[in-house]
């Protein structure tokens, strides 16, 4: 993660590094807490955004969590119009998994890794969503189909 160029300042870099470092170490409040003061730090920080959703989505699966992390998402949606195709990319492939567009995240995601490889958030949301046959036959039967 640390080879991908981030549209914000230093110091909400730093904080979203740290909170993609707690993630995959699946300690989410510290990955919450990173994510925050990322977002604190740049109120426009797409990725900083996306990162937060996941972790509202990993720590309350409930409707509630769901609610909060596809706020989140669509606050990272609306910051992403004006940073790079790979941040828009890592955006939209975090929106369409926790919206359980499975299909659509898988294909957008693989490409996206094919031309951004160091992008582990990406890769780490299609191993928990996407390569899963039931989240799959869950994105078929609701009609998101690419």
């Amino acid at each position: 993660m640390s080879d991908l160029l981030l549209s914000t300042g230093p110091s909400a870099a730093s904080a979203y590094r740290l909170g993609v470092t707690a993630l995959l170490a699946d300690r989410l409040p510290e990955a919450a807490a990173a994510f925050r003061l990322a977002v604190t730090e740049d109120p426009c920080f797409a990725m900083g955004h996306a990162g937060l959703a996941l972790v509202l989505s990993l720590s309350d699966p409930d409707d509630a969590g769901r609610n909060d992390a596809l706020d989140a998402v669509e606050r990272a949606r609306t910051c992403s119009r004006r940073v790079s195709r790979c941040e828009r990319h890592h955006v939209e492939v975090v929106a369409l998994a926790l919206q359980r567009r499975f299909a659509r995240a898988s294909a957008l995601g693989r490409e996206h890794l094919v031309e951004f490889p160091d992008d582990v958030v990406v890769a780490q949301v299609l191993r928990r969503w996407c390569d899963d046959s039931n989240g799959l036959a869950d994105d078929r039967a609701s009609g998101n189909l690419a």
